[in-house]
C-alpha cells in the first residue's frame, strides 16, 4: 500500500511540474510576488529577489501593476543567482520567504510525505488493554 502511495505522490508531483512548464515565467513571477506583497504588511524594507533573467521583465510588469494592486509604492527589486525559476525571494524587516516554486513544490512534497508516514503508522487505537 505504502509503494502505491509513494508512486501517486511521485506522480502528482510530475505533473504539477509539467503544468508549471506551461506558465509564461515572468506572469508566474509577477503573480507571486504580488501574492507575496501582500503579507509584507507595513514592513519598511520590502525586498523581492527575482531570477537574473527575469529581471527586467518583472520590473516592467511591477511597475505597471503595483500602484492599483497595493499602497506600496516602493520595492526594491533585485536580480539574484539563488532564484533560477519563476518564484521571488521577499524580504521584510520581519524575515525572508522563500517564495521559489522549487521550495513551494518542496514544502507540498514533504507535506504529502509526513502524511504518508503518519498514516502508516500502526493504529493503536484499536488495541485491546491487557
Amino acid at each position: 500500500m505504502a509503494q502505491h502511495e509513494e508512486q501517486i505522490i511521485e506522480m502528482g508531483l510530475q505533473i504539477a511540474r509539467r503544468i508549471i512548464d506551461t506558465v509564461e515565467p515572468v506572469e508566474a513571477a509577477v503573480q507571486i510576488a504580488l501574492r507575496g506583497l501582500k503579507f509584507a504588511g507595513h514592513s519598511s524594507l520590502v525586498r523581492l529577489r527575482v531570477a537574473p533573467s527575469l529581471l527586467e521583465e518583472v520590473r516592467n510588469r511591477l511597475d505597471d501593476i503595483l500602484p492599483t494592486a497595493t499602497s506600496r509604492t516602493v520595492v526594491d527589486l533585485i536580480g539574484d543567482a539563488r532564484v533560477n525559476d519563476a518564484g521571488c525571494i521577499l524580504e521584510t524587516d520581519a524575515g525572508l520567504v522563500d517564495a521559489t516554486i522549487e521550495s513551494q513544490l518542496a514544502a507540498i512534497e514533504s507535506g504529502l510525505r509526513s502524511g504518508l508516514s503518519v498514516s502508516a503508522k500502526p493504529d493503536n487505537c484499536n488495541v485491546p488493554k491487557a
